[in-house]
């Protein structure tokens, strides 16, 4: 066994760094959709701002949303199995359960200008059942991975049906490792568990939205990489290497949206995340993770009076490939597809409350090159409820 243990020492390491960026989904470790009405639609909202949270998606979003708040949460549920990790037989279990708080809150301060605070963010914990390397005294696999945002925000109407929109991105980090192995030249060895370390950073977020007919939106987003500040206690050990600091990555895309009678909306978008300039993740953090497109098709449609029924899918190309398996194996999010639907229900004549669920397919992963041998399968999803009240 320890002759194994010495070809893959390599692997150990990478798996130890593995454990600081679990990932959701086809979004890396983004959410399908920034609250639950753009997750029942498979995520869309680039062209199709709904509700106080328009501004999470498009901050060009918040100048066609009423005057409101809206507050929710998103509970993640993971289960994930990792069989013939380094030599046949050596099988870890895991499991995580993870609430996913949004809020917004939208005011037209007069016919041509919207204020709007809205919260983004992504992450995930895992747990697994034992530790990687067995009967060595070494710690169970536990670590917690949190990026919390704040976007306050500022919009413009150009003209009636065409909107800009402008907003800071303030981003909190939250994390925790324990039970990290790296190697040695005595074998295998534990960094010590520094426990929660924080870290900050802003960027900027901008947003375009044009209506060139009333049943048509067109739009765009941009918002940039975003420099964080150290994390203290890994940056001498866990993240040395790697500048101490886990940066969040430049993303663009665009939408449109059409709406062919008063009932049926149709969105549709396409981002285009850039994870190869954040140095955690790129391939010299030994992850892989690659530049990433996700596109994203939903519908609603309006089965009576006061209540809006959602679907939609999320489609990508995995943002690891089979030969960084060992280097992921902390981070679940193997899969390249999602389905979501969802839908709105009116309670009384200002508020609503809004359900969304997000089932994600294709979680097993094949290793292969350094990584063969080594299989991951994860079987994940979201569930999704809000409140909303229009002022």
């Amino acid at each position: 066994m320890m002759n194994k243990l010495n070809i893959f020492s390599a692997g150990i390491c990478l798996i130890g760094l593995g454990i600081a960026f679990p990932a959701y989904a086809t979004d890396g470790y983004y959410l399908t959709g920034a609250n639950a009405r753009a997750t029942g639609m498979g995520g869309v909202g680039i062209a199709l701002p709904q509700g106080p949270e328009a501004a999470t998606i498009n901050p060009a979003g918040a100048t066609f949303v009423d005057n409101g708040f809206e507050i929710g949460a998103q509970l993640f549920i993971l289960n994930t199995r990792t069989t013939d990790l380094f030599f046949p037989g050596n099988d870890v279990k895991g499991h995580q359960y993870q609430p996913i708080p949004d809020f917004g809150v939208n005011y037209h301060l007069n016919d041509k200008v919207t204020i709007a605070v809205t919260s983004f963010g992504g992450g995930l914990g895992q747990s697994y059942n034992k530790p990687f390397v067995p009967g060595m005294g070494f710690s169970k696999e536990r670590a917690n991975f949190i990026q919390a945002g704040i976007a306050p925000t500022i919009a413009f109407k150009l003209r009636d049906n065409l909107s800009i929109g402008v907003g800071l991105g303030v981003v909190n980090e939250f994390f925790r490792a324990r039970g990290v192995i790296v190697p040695t030249p005595q074998g295998p060895a534990q960094l010590p568990n520094h426990g929660w370390s924080h870290a900050f950073g802003v960027g900027g977020r901008f947003g375009i939205l044009w209506k060139p007919v009333p049943a048509v939106g067109l739009g765009a987003t941009y918002f940039t990489k975003v420099h964080m500040s150290n994390l203290k206690g890994y940056e001498d050990d866990l993240l040395a290497g790697l500048g101490g600091s886990i940066d969040t990555p430049e993303q663009f895309g665009a939408g449109v949206s059409v709406k062919p009678n008063d009932r049926l909306t149709l969105g549709f978008d396409v981002i285009r995340t850039n994870w190869s300039g954040v140095k955690a993740f790129s391939e010299q953090a030994g992850f892989g993770w690659r530049d990433h497109t996700t596109f994203k098709l939903g519908v609603a449609y309006g089965l009576m009076p006061g209540l809006t029924v959602r679907a939609g899918t999320s489609l990508a190309k995995r943002h690891f490939g089979s030969e960084f398996v060992l280097a992921n194996v902390n981070t679940p999010g193997t899969s390249s597809k999602s389905l979501t639907f969802g839908f709105t229900k009116r309670l009384g004549e200002k508020d609503e409350l809004t359900f969304s669920a997000d089932y994600e397919l294709n979680g097993k992963v094949v290793g292969t090159g350094h990584s063969a041998g080594t299989v991951i399968r994860s079987r994940y999803g979201f569930t999704g409820l809000s409140f909303s009240h229009r002022f």
